[in-house]
């Protein structure tokens, strides 16, 4: 038995010491409380990687020794197996498939929730019409990425500013002649 005291022994203990200062040089992740698909898992594993080599780099630069030398070159060999698993496995892509088919899924909640609403309003036929075709461009218009995108907070707030005008100002309705 050798105690503990062997080159390789202090070698990798060096290593995991000079690995935390790294890491706690570093901010603090917060965790994610989602949860997430193996393709997800992989690429922020990926992500983690990267952020611990940039922080072995920085520490590298300003302290260089044998030890984070041996560590920098572990974790290069880490974000190469994980790289490549990631391109071989497609993972970015197909997390990309699966937020398009989110995003579209939403569009469509949202705009059968506004043709409903619409439909559902003392509106007239035209003023429908008008209003359809408004959010039809209003759609196309944050799709070619020429609208700034609003928070529903924000909706919220001009729904307010909204009626507190409309309860001053009423609309005479004329009546037909």
């Amino acid at each position: 038995m050798h105690g503990g005291r062997a080159k390789q022994v202090d070698a990798r203990r060096l290593q995991r010491v000079a690995l935390y200062e790294a890491q706690q040089k570093a901010a603090p992740v917060e965790p994610e409380l989602s949860e997430m698909s193996a393709d997800e898992t992989l690429i922020a594993v990926l992500r983690d990687v990267r952020t611990t080599l940039q922080h072995l780099r920085v520490e590298m630069a300003v302290n260089a020794s044998p030890t984070l030398l041996s560590l920098l070159g572990e974790w290069l060999d880490r974000a190469d197996r994980i790289s490549r698993s990631v391109i071989i496995t497609r993972a970015e892509e197909r997390v990309a498939a699966q937020r398009v088919r989110v995003t579209e899924e939403q569009v469509d909640t949202l705009a059968t929730a506004m043709h409903a609403g619409v439909t559902a309003s003392d509106l007239s036929a035209r003023q429908r019409v008008e209003v359809l075709e408004a959010v039809l461009e209003a759609f196309a218009a944050c799709r070619a990425g020429g609208l700034p995108l609003v928070s529903g907070e924000e909706i919220q707030r001009w729904l307010a500013r909204t009626r507190a005008e409309a309860a001053v100002d009423p609309v005479l309705e004329l009546e037909a002649i």
